[in-house]
């Protein structure tokens, strides 16, 4: 037998002995072929009853010799995997693998052991759900399967922040989140093997059900009140009282139900009210039948949307490529996804001018479309019609953009913010002006700002994690609300009146709202068509004056005014 096995292999084999097997396969060990065992080997759990084991190839392999792994105790689990195979998926339960080299009957006597590839943790939860809620987030789900080890515990996540609840229940409450903010929820489940891989990531926003309110100019019915009556005074939209989110662009206005509809109003010429027809309507009027929307946002002439699926959609004015659907000069009508650099995985959008910022669930940011002033922070003046990563200061990180005319604001995850595009009067905020085509820090060396908004004109606004509001730029109406009219280049200011308590900032062309932790809203700037709402059209107010109390949902101001 032994010289038969030597004239086959032709390996110039010196001695040899049966092998301890458990498998069926009749093996002989020899020590001339140990020099083609790999070199490494490891070994991850891929699912319950899944273990891929994983190896490096040693040099100078020669034809037909295969591979064989077993369980470190004789038992084969894969035989015959060719040569040129460096990974297979066992099904075992908690094992050391090995692999070891064959050539027919001859297997290596040296059997290079990879890490135990441990018990199965639990697979990730199902169907996770995240309701709105006054300052958090309900998060339920159905659990995966526990792989032979009971589950101990949930932990749902919510991004930016990462705040999260653990519980034994399928659902928890998320705490201590901002009002109006989207975020990215998982769940994983524990055992005593382990954690689970994070969940389908779903999309919530905190906040209440409300009625909506508007002031200002309405001469296409942007305001939702069913007239063209401009209003001096917050006039309620209709009677419904189950809004959550929404945003006002230039003449039009789109809005977010409780029940995850989405609705439009005013201006239409272009298709930016998502209907289907370009005929204005001073009714608000539900974009399509879908009941996932979280949040919109409505730029000069068209508008984009999240859903709780992370998938992305713009609508109307596409001059420019801002629909982000790889086309220019058609407009779009009704709701177009946006499916680069992939269909899933959007948290947060802006619509600008004629442009559009987006950050997705992995914390990157694209932006899209007209880019004369290098608006997209690209670090050209070139126009993109998908979206486009930006790389500067680094590919992640991103938690909120803010698109503005020919500019636009981010804040990151570090707490800077950075801003970029038209730089005329300053409102890049780096304490000059000029035009920046890539991203740079706003000046001060400040890492405590908390969100930012850039105006749909000429002026920017942050809030800090003190609760102090700040802005720069353009001042000739007072839209920065430092009790004065002076337009500041040098960087930001702070909102006259010291308050502490600011959380959300709204801010139009030539005017900028806010609310405070007490619900109180309170607006300053141009008031010539009554847009702060305090029922004059005096004008300008150069500091903040209160406008309402117990605001839950804020409009945010017309572009136009």
């Amino acid at each position: 037998m032994l010289g038969l096995a030597l004239g086959v292999l032709g390996l110039g084999m010196a001695s040899a002995a049966f092998s301890g097997n458990t498998g069926s396969t009749l093996s002989l060990a020899s020590t001339s072929l140990n020099g083609y065992a790999p070199t490494s080997a490891s070994a991850t759990r891929t699912s319950g009853t899944a273990c891929q084991v994983t190896w490096t190839p040693a040099a100078g392999v020669p034809a037909g010799v295969t591979y064989e792994v077993t369980d470190g105790a004789g038992g084969v689990l894969a035989t015959g995997l060719t040569g040129t195979t460096t990974s297979v998926t066992v099904g075992s339960g908690a094992v050391t693998p090995t692999v070891r080299v064959r050539k027919n009957l001859w297997v290596s006597s040296t059997q290079t052991s990879a890490p135990t590839c441990a018990a199965a943790g639990p697979d990730a939860p199902t169907a996770v759900t995240a309701t709105l809620g006054d300052g958090q987030l309900t998060v339920a789900w159905t659990p995966g399967a526990d792989n032979g080890s009971p589950i101990t515990s949930y932990t749902a996540t919510a991004s930016p922040g990462g705040a999260s609840c653990t519980t034994a229940a399928t659902s928890c409450v998320i705490p201590g989140l901002v009002n109006g903010t989207v975020y990215a929820v998982t769940v994983t489940a524990t055992n005593t093997n382990g954690t689970s891989v994070a969940s389908t990531t779903v999309l919530g926003a905190a906040g209440v059900a409300a009625a909506l309110y508007g002031s200002g100019v309405n001469g296409n019915g942007e305001l939702g009140d069913g007239t063209t009556t401009q209003r001096t005074s917050f006039t309620q939209a209709g009677a419904v009282t189950t809004w959550t989110q929404a945003s006002a662009g230039s003449n039009f206005s789109c809005m977010v139900r409780a029940n995850s509809t989405l609705w439009c109003v005013g201006l239409n010429g272009l298709g930016q009210l998502g209907n289907g027809g370009t005929a204005n309507t001073t009714t608000i009027t539900q974009v399509g039948t879908g009941t996932t929307w979280l949040a919109v946002s409505a730029g000069s002439g068209h508008a984009c949307a999240v859903r709780t699926d992370t998938t992305l959609w713009c609508w109307g004015y596409n001059n420019s490529g801002q629909v982000g659907d790889a086309t220019s000069g058609t407009n779009r009508l009704n709701p177009t996804q946006v499916s680069v650099p992939a269909a899933t995985g959007w948290r947060q959008v802006s619509a600008g001018l004629n442009h559009t910022c987006a950050v997705r669930t992995d914390a990157t940011l694209y932006c899209w479309g007209a880019n004369g002033s290098g608006q997209l922070g690209l670090g050209d003046t070139t126009t993109r019609t998908s979206p486009t990563q930006v790389t500067v200061p680094a590919t992640t990180g991103w938690d909120q953009a803010g698109a503005g005319d020919s500019h636009t604001c981010a804040h990151r995850t570090d707490n800077t913010i950075y801003c970029w595009g038209w730089n005329s009067v300053g409102q890049v905020g780096d304490a000059s002006t000029t035009q920046r085509l890539s991203p740079v820090v706003v000046t001060g060396g400040i890492s405590t700002w908390a969100s930012v908004w850039a105006a749909p004109y000429l002026q920017t606004c942050a809030t800090r994690s003190d609760g102090t509001a700040w802005c720069w730029g353009v001042n000739a109406d007072g839209e920065l609300g430092d009790a004065s009219t002076t337009n500041r280049t040098t960087g930001p200011v702070q909102v006259a009146g010291g308050a502490t308590t600011w959380t959300q900032l709204s801010t139009g062309a030539t005017h900028t709202c806010a609310l405070r932790t007490n619900r109180s809203a309170w607006c300053w700037g141009r008031n010539s068509n009554g847009q702060l709402g305090d029922g004059t059209t005096t004008t300008p107010r150069s500091s903040p004056t209160q406008v309402a109390t117990l605001i839950r949902a804020r409009l945010a101001q017309p572009a136009a005014q």
